[in-house]
């Protein structure tokens, strides 16, 4: 029987204990820190284009009022985030990527996909980025018209009803995998992922990076990259 990989170290939010999070610095700490993969998250401004911001509004990472769709791209991008750090768009996030790290997009608003697409396909980028989506419709279309993408289904499996359709959803958004919390990362879910041949990544606190959990999974999204490759280097 062949040995399983190692699980891939993603590092959350580019690499929120070393650098703003979702930054072109947090970037270059993730790589530092051992990360094989940085995970990112993409909204768009009013004209369209994506940025990287993870929450509905800039208030928290910028102290500026309002979501990101009712601002042009200049005015989101001029915001600071922490040591010198800006808002980015998601093409200097692209092109700031070091050449042995790959990045997990997470989409945060379906019509994202079309730009965030745009970007990768002209930088011909498709082997090196991952994307993550809570909308079946988008893993759907990116699995259909850009196959060489690995296109994975997000969602927090909190409930057993969400659960019960979880196989038929992944089936019908041709999903490559499932990125959830580490809580919901139970053996008869990972045996059920394995038979369909599904990634498995999930969201890991600190108290969460032990050899046995980590085992289950196929990536580990943290915001210690750092531990966690210590603790699958170990194992």
């Amino acid at each position: 029987m062949a040995e399983r990989p190692r699980p891939l170290v993603i590092a959350h939010r580019t690499c929120p204990e070393h650098a703003p999070e979702n930054s072109l610095l947090g970037i270059r700490r993730a790589a530092e820190q051992g990360a094989d993969v940085v995970e990112v998250d993409v909204r768009l401004s009013v004209e369209g284009r994506p940025v990287l911001l993870h929450d509905r509004t800039l208030r928290r990472t910028t102290g500026t009022i309002g979501p990101p769709y009712l601002r042009r791209e200049k005015s989101i991008t001029a915001r600071e985030i922490g040591e010198g750090e800006h808002v980015p768009t998601f093409a200097e996030a692209l092109d700031a990527l070091p050449s042995d790290l790959r990045m997990a997009i997470e989409i945060k608003v379906p019509r994202a996909v079309h730009p965030v697409l745009a970007a990768v396909v002209e930088r011909d980028a498709q082997h090196r980025v991952l994307i993550w989506a809570h909308q079946p419709s988008v893993v759907r279309f990116v699995a259909d018209r850009h196959p060489t993408i690995e296109a994975s289904l997000q969602t927090e499996l909190r409930t057993g009803r969400s659960r019960r359709g979880l196989r038929a959803m992944l089936t019908r958004c041709r999903a490559a995998g499932l990125s959830t919390r580490i809580q919901a990362a139970t053996p008869d879910l990972v045996e059920e992922l394995r038979a369909l041949g599904l990634r498995l990544y999930a969201r890991c606190g600190e108290s969460d990076l032990t050899a046995p959990r980590l085992a289950l999974l196929d990536g580990v999204v943290t915001d210690r990259p750092e531990a966690a490759r210590a603790v699958i280097d170990a194992a």
